[in-house]
């Protein structure tokens, strides 16, 4: 009895050891790709989508009006849209909400230009709007947020004064609020078809 509770006890270890060991090695390999802090938003967003009426749409790009957007999570409801992009790869983050650009610094000291987010996303909002009045599709809630999701242990935001700027652990929380449980009659199919549609001026 005592052998077979030992056995019991071991087998256990190692597999939650390799358990761990897996999960350890796939988000390496998502960091690498530079794909986790997406992967991380649209595990989120995807939990009870299918119960909800939700859809999740990753690496959307629309153009109109000469205009291209590009969003890396997009997440389609009866409450309205959520857009987000995400911080993940090693590096300190520098910029606030007037910042004509960010920068990210890496670890080797290579400085990299990104566009500031925020004013990015309003000026997106604007335009998307514009496409959806156009296929007749109006008063739709829409929000923006950059999503830190700190895969890296070299990592460090200074970016201030951006209140769509979060930790992944606060849109967790976010998402679970009744404000997205609401039905605001929102066409998410027609939605979809349109984030989704080949472009077009």
């Amino acid at each position: 009895m005592i052998e077979t509770i030992i056995y019991c006890s071991v087998g256990a270890v190692v597999l939650i050891t390799a358990l761990i060991l897996i999960s350890t090695l796939r988000k390496a390999s998502l960091v690498k790709k530079g794909v986790y802090g997406a992967k991380a938003v649209q595990e989120i967003m995807n939990k009870g989508a299918k119960s909800k009426g939700y859809r999740v749409l990753s690496n959307v790009s629309v153009e109109h009006g000469g205009k291209v957007m590009n969003f890396e999570s997009v997440l389609v409801g009866p409450f309205g849209i959520v857009l987000a992009d995400s911080f993940s790869e090693n590096g300190d983050y520098y910029g606030d909400s007037s910042s004509e650009n960010w920068v990210k610094v890496a670890p080797d000291g290579k400085r990299t230009t990104l566009p500031n987010y925020h004013t990015q996303s309003q000026r997106n909002i604007v335009t998307l709007r514009e496409l959806f009045s156009k296929n007749n599709i109006y008063k739709v809630p829409i929000e923006y947020y950059t999503i830190v999701t700190r895969s890296a242990k070299k990592f460090n935001v200074c970016i201030t004064s951006v209140p769509s700027l979060i930790d992944i652990s606060v849109f967790r929380k976010m998402l679970r609020k009744s404000k997205y449980s609401y039905e605001n009659n929102v066409p998410v199919d027609k939605i979809c078809e349109v984030l989704t549609a080949k472009a077009e001026s």
